[in-house]
């Protein structure tokens, strides 16, 4: 019994003490005041992704269709344009571009196109279309549609051709 007695009355020692520095209890005269700034820049950006177009093996005498995509990630609201160049061998009598062959005196004839149908070529404004959109903070995908021409006279070999993509923002 003694030890209960001697546990109750330290506990209640330490409840008091806790409360008397509690500050619930304590009485303030004065204050002061001031204000705490946070702030922060959001610069304009844009991510840019490719999804090339493999033509993959064909006979010569087909057209074969492909399809790539560029992909944007662009700060929400800001506007940007793609543009695509002409390729490595580009003709600007025709317009069209060309792969060359691994062999370096064949080419092949194809070229690129911002709609499904195939008729507005994608470019960089000297020739061709552009295309763009406003940035809306997701992943914003543009096909690119590809065409290989029919009936063009190649030897057998492999062709490939780099372009190089821009976007303005």
């Amino acid at each position: 019994m003694k030890n209960a007695v001697c546990r109750l009355s330290v506990f209640v020692l330490c409840l008091c003490c806790l409360s008397v520095g509690s500050p619930a209890h304590l009485a303030w005269s004065e204050q002061a005041t001031d204000t705490f700034a946070v702030d922060a820049f959001v610069v304009a950006s844009v991510q840019l992704a490719v999804v090339s177009i493999d033509f993959g093996s064909f006979a010569k005498t087909n057209q074969v269709d492909g399809q790539g995509a560029i992909q944007i990630t662009a700060t929400n609201g800001l506007p940007y344009n793609i543009q695509m160049g002409p390729g490595s061998a580009f003709v600007a009598a025709d317009g069209n571009r060309r792969m060359g062959g691994d062999g370096g005196n064949e080419f092949l004839n194809y070229n690129l196109f911002i709609d499904a149908e195939r008729t507005l070529v994608w470019g960089d404004g000297s020739f061709g279309y552009t295309t763009g959109a406003a940035g809306n903070g997701n992943l914003q995908e543009f096909p690119v549609y590809g065409r290989v021409f029919a009936g063009q006279q190649v030897v057998a070999d492999h062709y490939d051709d780099l372009l190089q993509v821009t976007v303005f923002f």
